[in-house]
């Protein structure tokens, strides 16, 4: 089995106490082979936080980053401070950096080359809206996003990762069909394979909890799980990881 990737992304949740707590709890999960855990804190808590889970298989990143080493763009982190504070990887893209922040094309492109060029692992994020969905734009809207990482260099795309999250499924309890997610991460590596000449690991995100996480981690081009509510808890979390053990 190839590797596999199950990632935490605990937003804008969580202070130092309850997180060093929950990082400890995480630290004593029992990985299956070949699976890691990828956990997304706050900004304020990632150089504590790799400093809880070091000796372990766990890595801590980052849920964003800034396209510049420095200047004065104030309230934003560049890659090169996130790789100082401990950082191993950066979300990028998130459908709520995209709708909330008004994060364009453009600049979540920026944010990805700049990562990846300071060392870091990438977690690029594409999803469509439903409306997008409902109008038959699914594939049409998340080749634009992907067309942001056209100008990468072969050399960058080793350390980049695509997360498929329909933004309708984010956070609503809603999830895509077995159906969908296929259908969806096979277009994804396809589109990837023509235009940027390689596989990439495709993660799904959405509403993943331990009740559906069995059958969304079996299907044939998903390669793990990028996980917001339920991995604020590890019993939850560990419950989805312990899937990987029945496929």
């Amino acid at each position: 089995m190839s590797e596999r990737f199950i990632v935490g992304n605990w937003k804008m949740n969580l202070l130092r106490a309850e997180a060093s707590d929950l990082a400890l709890a995480l630290k004593e999960i029992e990985l299956p082979k070949d699976t890691s855990l990828w956990i997304a804190p706050n900004f304020t808590l990632i150089t504590e936080l790799s400093s809880k889970v070091e000796g372990s298989a766990i890595q801590i990143g980052a849920q964003n980053c800034h396209w510049e080493d420095s200047g004065a763009f104030t309230g934003e982190v560049s890659p090169q401070m996130l790789r100082d504070s401990g950082a191993t990887f950066t979300l990028v893209g998130h459908s709520e950096r995209r709708q909330l922040f008004h994060d364009s094309l453009e600049e979540c492109g920026k944010r990805a080359a700049s990562a990846l060029k300071s060392g870091l692992q990438c977690i690029f994020c594409v999803g469509e809206t439903e409306t997008d969905r409902d109008g038959g734009k699914t594939f049409e809207v998340i080749q634009s996003q992907l067309r942001a990482l056209f100008d990468l260099k072969p050399n960058e795309l080793d350390k980049l990762i695509i997360a498929y999250e329909p933004v309708w499924a984010i956070g609503t309890g809603k999830v895509a069909t077995l159906e969908q997610i296929a259908e969806v991460h096979e277009a994804i590596d396809e589109f990837t394979k023509e235009n940027l000449g390689t596989s990439l690991t495709i993660l799904y995100g959405g509403s993943v909890n331990p009740d559906n996480a069995a059958g969304i981690l079996g299907l044939e081009r998903v390669s793990g799980a990028l996980i917001g509510g339920a991995s604020l808890s590890a019993d939850k979390l560990r419950a989805i990881i312990e899937q990987q053990n029945h496929l």
